[in-house]
């Protein structure tokens, strides 16, 4: 059962051989599945995280 030549290896990648074909067809599908609100949520700390990258602000100190 566990060692015949049908099993595969590793579930995970007889799952990505089958469904998806590379990560931007798996990054599509779990964007299709997030709610309208993660998605927002997403666009705002990408753009946040992208303008700390560059430099454009300034961190704070917290007391």
């Amino acid at each position: 059962m566990f060692g015949s030549s049908n099993t595969p290896r590793s579930v995970s990648n007889a799952f990505n051989r089958r469904i998806f074909t590379s990560a931007s067809r798996f990054s599509s599908a779990c964007e299709a599945l997030e709610p309208p609100v993660v998605r927002q949520m997403r666009e705002i700390l990408l753009a946040a995280k992208n303008r700390a990258d560059a430099g454009e602000l300034t961190p704070l100190k917290t007391y």
